[in-house]
């Protein structure tokens, strides 16, 4: 593995004029001993305000001087920018970027693995900003930036290079923008984001992590797409992974729960679970957040009936998909045939007043009146047989009454919806995580 430094050329390499001491090219070189340096000094020529060339012809000297207590194999080679003033930020970044990516194809074309390192001391701070910009737009592979202060503010015996720590402008924004998205759960966005993340962070931690991350939210991204299989093969390799690799006890329980309560998911049966319920509930949550209250209202529609269903096989053993004789029980013929058998658990939740929404306040409304009033907004919307849109409010309630519904009708359902483990708590302890690597 080679080590190369990239560095800018300042009016105080190689020597300082104002401390008659090594400028932070050179101390720089002291401490990393680097096989391959490459100086981009400011260019001589017409209409150029300042130019520091000459500095690095003498820093190049020096290193060659110094070889020994250096590296005896250091190269140094110096790359101009032509430029006419750089403190002119418009200016410098195409010239620089064009300078890296050359050194940078020129260094992949040797094929040996290399280490690279920048000087954010040397050249205006205009220059220095322009290695912060490329390095976190990905440009730079990774590069570890050194600073190198001032001898005059370091007390005797105090090193006087140190390796920057920044969290780049972008990574920030992005982790940002996680957190936004996940207020709509649009987890396949936040999985394209992420990935992002791992391509460019400076850290190798953060790196890591977020290629984990990435990948558990396309996992949830299936999920939400009611793909349980592939989900559960995703998420459950990638809490493997998780616990061999990365110190992190919470996000690992997190993952595993998530994965076992995929594993009781079942998409390939018609019959349903207490577990297919409840995520259905949580998936129309998500829709509504989304602000896709059509959706919403169908999911419920699709709960109520799997409530009733369910309810009739286990508790009854009546099959409501009666695959012998080709008929099957609609909705409201599950509805009358519960009534009829008198079950207590349905006649009581109907009975039970919810607080339910309406435009500026809130009411309290028995279950069965509420069921008719989703019923008739079903049968007037595109969920049914009509062309009115779905209301916010009307969402809302239907959200309100399928939670009352698994909580009452079914043995485990109380349970299981105080124990989900897709929410936005979860999911947030990840990108918190994520942000703290």
């Amino acid at each position: 593995m080679r080590e190369v430094l990239i560095s800018f050329v300042g009016n105080q390499d190689p020597i300082s004029k104002n401390t008659k001491e090594f400028g932070a090219v050179i101390t720089l070189c002291q401490h990393l001993k680097p096989d391959i340096v490459y100086l981009m000094p400011t260019a001589k020529g017409v209409g150029i305000c300042s130019s520091t060339e000459d500095n690095a012809k003498e820093t190049a000297e020096y290193l060659s001087e110094l070889r020994d207590e250096i590296s005896p194999g250091v190269v140094c080679y110096i790359r101009p920018i032509l430029v006419s003033d750089p403190t002119d930020f418009q200016e410098l970044l195409p010239s620089i970027r064009e300078n890296i990516d050359n050194i940078l194809n020129e260094l992949k074309r040797e094929g040996e693995d290399f280490e690279l390192h920048l000087n954010c001391s040397s050249g205006t701070p205009q220059m220095c900003a322009c290695f912060y910009v490329l390095a976190h737009a990905g440009r730079l592979l990774s590069p570890h930036l050194w600073q190198v202060r001032n001898p005059k503010a370091t007390q005797p015996g105090e090193d006087r290079v140190c390796e920057i720590k920044l969290k780049f402008l972008e990574e920030e924004s992005i982790i940002g923008r996680l957190r936004h998205y996940l207020d709509g759960y649009h987890f396949e966005i936040m999985s394209i984001e992420c990935q992002s993340l791992s391509e460019i962070s400076v850290y190798s931690g953060r790196r890591n992590v977020a290629e984990l991350v990435a990948r558990a939210l396309k996992a949830y991204s299936m999920w939400d797409l009611l793909h349980y299989r592939e989900a559960y093969q995703r998420l459950n390799s990638i809490e493997r992974r998780w616990r061999d690799t990365v110190d992190a006890g919470d996000i690992a329980v997190i993952l595993r729960k998530q994965a076992d309560f995929l594993s009781h998911l079942k998409s390939e049966s018609e019959k349903e679970t207490p577990e297919n319920l409840v995520d259905i509930l949580f998936n129309a949550e998500r829709c509504f957040a989304r602000k896709a209250y059509t959706d919403t209202l169908a999911r419920f529609w699709r709960i109520y009936e799997g409530i009733l269903y369910y309810r009739l096989r286990e508790e009854y053993g009546i099959e409501p998909r009666n695959i012998a004789s080709g008929k099957k029980l609609s909705l409201f013929e599950a509805d009358k045939e519960l009534r009829t058998l008198q079950d207590q658990p349905f006649l009581n939740v109907l009975k039970t007043s919810l607080k339910a929404m309406r435009k500026s306040s809130q009411q309290e409304i028995k279950v069965e009146d509420l069921l008719e009033e989703l019923r008739e907004k079903r049968n007037s919307s595109v969920v049914a047989h009509g062309m009115k849109p779905v209301s916010e409010e009307d969402a809302a309630n239907s959200i309100t009454v399928a939670k009352a519904l698994l909580a009452k009708m079914i043995s485990s359902g109380e349970e299981l919806l105080k124990e989900y483990p897709l929410n936005k708590p979860q999911v947030g302890a990840l990108l918190d995580f994520l942000a703290a690597s």
